[in-house]
């Protein structure tokens, strides 16, 4: 027999999304508060056991922290008779000034508020967890007030790091450190983990049981943040647990990359719309879109590059401006007969490139061409070269 359990974490309730403008940032805030509907009305249609809640429930600094709080308590009310379990997290961090502290919890929520390992025994299985303290950044992990895990299923629940989980931007925000060896040696039956945004298990064997997952956050609030977010509905066994990652995002951030294709004219072109007509194609109608924009391409297409790459962006609910940093605009070639040297050496460039039947090599003889050019005409090498 096994505990049906949902994982629900990091909202960042109230987060005051600064580098947004207000109106879409306030649609992001409201969409989280729906999905959180969402996923309460999934665990009660799943007849939820339990529902774990590991951390960032609400921004501390954010809009309203108090009244987010009690929108949370009003929906775990709402299942009175299902045990629902907090740990805080680092920007919900438990004190005396807390929301957590000043505001009464429903019957059926605990708190875990000490960051000393404690269990709460609720009405299905006992629940072993920490809390993140105001000023505990930098701290480590007490290993030694973990209980001992009990016979039967269990859970053991933190807002912590386990080190080497996420991607790049995931290793700079690492805080309490944890290992995914001390995860799987301390017996509890599944570890439930906030603090990464991205849905991510743990398991013995690829296809087993996982001892531990982040269910990431149920709304992308960044650029770091892309593709579809959700929650967790899990069963509980007294080892390991079966989870199904539910999608629930109302808004993905798309963020592509967009290499400008070598300058060949017309041919360039076509490239160029069937890239931007790949991206289109992933957009949904409340998408959010950034590019990357990387290449060089002659000055005198940079308005019409302008113009269409403000298409694409057009198509999405929210795109950021375009940024040129990473793009290199040659200027125009000096016109022919002023130089016979000059001209001389542009129709050699030309005939390898035609003659040329690899892309690298065609490229090698256009960067040779554009150099050489600058310095036969008088321009110098480009800033990035000198």
């Amino acid at each position: 027999m096994s505990l049906v359990f949902m994982q629900l974490s990091d909202l960042h309730l109230g987060a005051r999304l600064v580098n947004l403008p207000g109106e879409i940032a306030e649609h992001l805030r409201n969409s989280t508060r729906e999905i959180v509907i969402e996923a309460f009305e999934a665990a009660k249609a799943e007849n939820a056991d339990l529902i774990l809640m590991p951390g960032d429930l609400y921004d501390h600094n954010g809009i309203d922290a108090s009244g987010q709080l009690h929108f949370i308590y009003e929906l775990a009310a709402s299942m009175a008779s299902t045990p629902v379990v907090i740990a805080p997290g680092n920007h919900d961090p438990y004190s005396i000034e807390s929301p957590y502290a000043t505001i009464a919890a429903p019957s059926n929520v605990s708190l875990f508020t000490s960051n000393e390992f404690t269990t709460i025994r609720t009405s299905v299985c006992p629940v072993a967890g920490r809390a993140f303290r105001s000023g505990e950044y930098g701290s480590m992990i007490d290993w030694s007030s973990l209980p001992p895990a009990p016979s039967g299923p269990s859970v053991l629940m933190m807002h912590a790091s386990v080190m080497n989980a996420g991607d790049g931007r995931h290793r700079e925000s690492v805080m309490l450190p944890v290992t995914t060896t001390a995860l799987e040696q301390s017996g509890y039956s599944f570890c439930s983990l906030g603090h990464y945004h991205t849905f991510q298990r743990f398991s013995r064997q690829s296809d087993g049981p996982a001892y531990a997952a982040y269910g990431g956050c149920p709304q992308g609030l960044g650029w770091d943040e892309t593709g579809g977010r959700g929650f967790v509905i899990g069963r509980l066994r007294e080892v390991g647990a079966e989870l199904e990652y539910r999608e629930a995002s109302r808004h993905t951030w798309q963020r592509h990359p967009l290499q400008l294709p070598p300058w060949q004219g017309g041919e360039s072109w076509l490239r160029l719309e069937q890239r931007l007509e790949s991206i289109a194609e992933q957009l949904g109608e409340k998408d959010l879109l950034r590019l990357d924009i990387k290449g060089r391409w002659p000055a005198t297409e940079k308005e019409g590059l302008r113009e269409r790459i403000n298409g694409l962006l057009s198509k999405a609910w929210h795109a950021t401006d375009i940024d040129w940093s990473a793009t290199a605009f040659t200027p125009p070639l000096a016109p022919r007969g002023v130089s016979p040297l000059l001209d001389e050496f542009l129709d050699t460039c030309e005939k390898h490139v035609d003659e040329s039947s690899e892309e690298g090599i065609k490229e090698a003889w256009r960067l040779a061409r554009y150099l050489g050019h600058r310095l036969l005409s008088g321009q110098g090498l480009p800033e990035e070269l000198v």
